[in-house]
């Protein structure tokens, strides 16, 4: 086909498929995000302790109110460089897990969610993962755009404890939350106590402790 083109027209096609190398318009989430829009609903059963459930069409209030942020470390693919932030019962906690870049600016996080189960499993119980679902893309105005489904069943000595949250955001870059903050301070003071000052839990350690309070609550 080249052959039939004038030469200029060839040699101009030719010279912009070199300088356009593929997956050029590729792009992958980095930093901190925050929500901005899109629908949320978060629910949290614990007999004697709570049982909300917390529903809106903007998620930019609820992310602001929960202080939810999404982290995303380089590179794709490495372990641990993805956190959700987020606030529940006024305790800093993260899940953390790992993002893969995808094709067309996408990327999928698999969550840590599944590690709760052997902490269940010590304390005599069982923990079912419901929902492990977390997609999305990077718009091309640097925004986010996420869809998530988590969700987990934890049952113990007629004990039913629930989380689900589930939500459809729009996030912009941010600054990282309070918490992490806090931490990456504490990290660089060089005072050895960065493990005992560190605010935050892990998603799983928090349900942990709800179930431990719970026992405790049923002790005579």
């Amino acid at each position: 086909m080249l052959s039939r083109m004038p030469s200029f027209v060839a040699a101009a096609l030719l010279a912009l498929l070199a300088l356009t190398p593929i997956g050029a318009h590729a792009a992958e989430p980095a930093g901190y995000y925050k929500p901005i829009s899109g629908p949320v609903s978060i629910k949290l059963a614990v007999p004697g302790i709570v049982n909300a459930t917390i529903k809106s069409p903007n998620m930019g209030v609820i992310g602001g109110l929960l202080g939810m942020t999404l982290q995303f470390d380089s590179p794709s693919g490495t372990p641990e460089n993805f956190a959700m932030h987020m606030k529940l019962l006024d305790t800093p906690i993260k899940l953390g897990g790992m993002w893969t870049a995808r094709p067309a600016s996408k990327f999928i996080v698999k969550t840590d969610l599944q590690s709760l189960l052997p902490l269940i499993e010590e304390m005599g119980g069982t923990a079912t993962i419901t929902k492990d679902s977390f997609t999305g893309q990077v718009m091309a105005n640097g925004n986010i755009k996420a869809n998530f489904a988590l969700g987990v069943k934890i049952a113990i000595l007629g004990i039913n404890i629930k989380l689900d949250m589930s939500g459809s955001m729009v996030g912009a870059p941010g600054a990282p939350p309070a918490d992490e903050q806090a931490a990456n301070a504490t990290e660089h003071a060089g005072d050895g106590q960065g493990a005992t000052l560190d605010p935050r839990i892990t998603l799983q350690e928090f349900l942990a402790r709800q179930v431990q309070t719970v026992l405790n609550q049923k002790q005579p």
